[in-house]
């Protein structure tokens, strides 16, 4: 009964992130990350001395900020921040749905097919299996739990370098 449990669990979880699009696309790995930050990095270094700057980062402020003051008075009202905002919003929500498209389109032919749309919902289910026998126990669903939790507390918000809250 209790196997039975955690399968209907998991099979509701795949189902939902299977509705929910493209949210089940894997989460960036550390190389990913480290070649978006390269390319930060690249874009924002000016005189591509291969350091930064003050007026290299606030740089893409100040053209931030003319966008988003529309209409050239040197201010930006309650109005025109909101759209900026809006705006910059979209645009991050674009590039991430393309990221995650770009990762699920493993043969790169601009499509996902049915494979592609499956692995990582399969590549999930193999990594909660612990014991590689194809079948979840409520056991290993349970670690998985508290071991993605973990991950989500030791994040961006949980504990600095030093053990002290991050104030991020």
């Amino acid at each position: 009964m209790k196997k039975l449990a955690a399968l209907t669990a998991l099979a509701a979880l795949t189902t939902a992130g299977l509705m929910a699009g493209f949210a089940i696309a894997q989460p960036p790995t550390p190389a990913d990350q480290s070649e978006r930050w390269a390319e930060r990095l690249a874009e924002l270094d000016i005189d591509g001395d291969g350091t930064l700057s003050l007026d290299e980062t606030q740089a893409p402020l100040e053209e931030r900020f003319t966008t988003g003051d529309t209409d050239g008075d040197g201010v930006l009202s309650s109005d025109e921040l909101t759209a900026l905002r809006t705006a910059e919003r979209e645009e991050r929500r674009a590039n991430r749905q393309e990221r995650r498209f770009n990762r699920l389109d493993v043969n790169e032919d601009g499509f996902i097919d049915a494979d592609e749309f499956e692995a990582p919902s399969e590549a999930r289910f193999e990594r909660i299996d612990a014991d590689g026998d194809g079948e979840i126990t409520e056991e290993e669903a349970r670690a998985a739990g508290e071991k993605r939790r973990g991950k989500r507390r030791g994040g961006r918000r949980g504990p600095g370098p030093d053990g002290a809250p991050d104030a991020g």
